[in-house]
């Protein structure tokens, strides 16, 4: 094989992988707490009502929640908006396994706690920095987009 051969299947090779499907997960932390600390508040139940509004119009395959009752309420009216169950998972290690049998494919919400959404976007691949969430940070976003090379994400609020 010549050197223009090489060129053109190590660009098709290039090519072919930064055109690789992307998986989408959607990582938020739960909705404000109530006194309790064991519901949602409120202001928990509307921050989980504004994720439904956000999510509506995209495509969401399966969301995932903690065994909490915050975590799940926070994820229940976006599952329920796309006839969805809410699916627990146990931990990161338990959650990142679910990710990596379908690396390549589908878009999923994921709810999980101030200290776990950092934990799994680093598990992920991502290069996120911050150890924890505040504990008065209800209000971030992440869009992960990865597959089996590569992890970015967008951080936002809602």
């Amino acid at each position: 094989m010549n050197r223009l051969h090489c060129f053109a299947a190590l660009t098709i090779l290039f090519l072919l992988q930064a055109c690789a499907p992307m998986q989408t997960i959607v990582v938020v932390r739960h909705g404000e707490k109530a006194a309790d600390g064991i519901t949602l508040s409120e202001k928990g139940n509307l921050r989980a009502e504004s994720l439904k509004t956000i999510l509506v119009t995209k495509r969401i395959d399966s969301v995932y929640s903690t065994n909490t009752a915050r975590t799940i309420n926070t994820g229940k009216p976006t599952a329920d908006s796309k006839n969805l169950p809410v699916i627990l998972y146990r931990n990161n290690t338990d959650m990142l396994s679910i990710l990596n049998k379908n690396i390549n494919k589908g878009r999923f919400l994921v709810v999980g706690h101030s200290n776990t959404v950092p934990d799994l976007l680093r598990l992920c691949g991502c290069d996120y920095k911050k150890k924890d969430l505040a504990d008065d940070e209800y209000d971030r976003l992440f869009i992960m987009k990865r597959n089996a090379k590569k992890c970015t994400f967008k951080e936002g609020s809602y």
